[in-house]
């Protein structure tokens, strides 16, 4: 089997028009969909696709750590994320925020947090 230029598809001497094989599964027509538009955006951006061979492989290498290098600084931050609301539920476990919103005060000391609750309105 091969595809033309023009989106036949070869079997032996036999032509048919190409036809994109259906996938059931809706992550993968997500993710799919997703680096479709990363595609366009790419082009968009600099007037060329992957295909291109003038980068050197410890060019396209570079690319590769840059990319890795932001992705590692995205999951620094959510992680960051992440541990400000893990300390917020641990605090709410141990009974820190009870008070918040009933009207009471307290005071209350738990390692080296000290919470001071104020009556809400």
């Amino acid at each position: 089997m091969s595809i033309s230029h023009t989106g036949m598809v070869y079997f032996g001497t036999e032509a048919k028009p190409y036809k994109e094989p259906e996938i059931q599964d809706s992550i993968v027509n997500s993710v799919v969909n997703l680096f479709k538009e990363r595609s366009e955006v790419g082009i968009a951006k600099y007037g060329t696709t992957l295909d291109r061979d003038d980068l050197s492989t410890l060019e396209w290498l570079k690319h590769l750590q840059e990319e890795l290098m932001d992705a590692t600084l995205y999951i620094e931050k959510l992680k960051s994320k992440l541990n400000i609301i893990d300390m917020m539920k641990s605090d709410e476990e141990l009974g820190l925020y009870a008070n918040t919103f009933s009207g009471t005060t307290s005071s209350t000391t738990n390692n080296s947090y000290n919470v001071v609750e104020c009556k809400c309105k």
